[in-house]
């Protein structure tokens, strides 16, 4: 396998990710209508941090570490969080 190659196959599965990260946030937008209608807290701790939880047990199952997955998803939370703020 050559390095072109090799960067070829994460330029795919960033393309992937990418897709996959936009199809969260227009549920995770829907999500912060139905809070605001219904007068909810934008941050659910305890859902927030099972979620965490649970991430992390399945990134550990492919290779990755609890930090890893953690780190990865706070982001990712941050980002939906002011979206719907």
């Amino acid at each position: 396998m050559t390095l072109i190659n090799l960067r070829q196959q994460i330029d795919e599965i960033d393309t992937e990710l990418v897709a996959l990260l936009g199809k969260r946030q227009v549920i995770s937008d829907e999500i912060g209508k139905v809070k605001k209608m219904n007068d909810l807290p934008v941050t659910d701790e305890l859902r927030e941090e099972h979620a965490l939880q649970l991430r992390s047990e399945l990134a550990e199952k492919h290779g990755l570490t609890a930090e890893e997955a953690d780190r990865f998803f706070r982001a990712i939370f941050a980002i939906s969080k002011k979206r719907q703020a």
